[in-house]
């Protein structure tokens, strides 16, 4: 294998199509392996733009299930207490 084709192969997770992109940004997010996904569109795209579109979506990605984690936790100790106020 010559370095050419190393460094211009396409990656497995890629964004060329809806499903292998929405399965791509789901690995980002749930922060399950994203690295490799993230060296490999490195070294086929490089730059600091694909860095900072993974960084950000990362972040957003963390943010967005820390906030859903937080509505979930808050929903059920609203209806706790509702059920312990009906109880007296």
């Amino acid at each position: 294998m010559n370095s050419t084709s190393l460094y211009s192969s396409i990656p497995d997770n890629n964004f060329d199509n809806f499903l292998n992109a929405t399965l791509s940004i789901f690995i980002v997010i749930a922060n399950d392996q994203w690295s490799e996904i993230y060296q490999d569109h490195y070294r086929v795209k490089g730059g600091v733009t694909i860095s900072l579109f993974f960084i950000g979506l990362v972040v957003l990605g963390q943010w967005i299930l820390f906030n859903l984690f937080l509505a979930i936790l808050l929903k059920e100790f609203e209806d706790a207490s509702m059920a312990q106020e009906n109880e007296k």
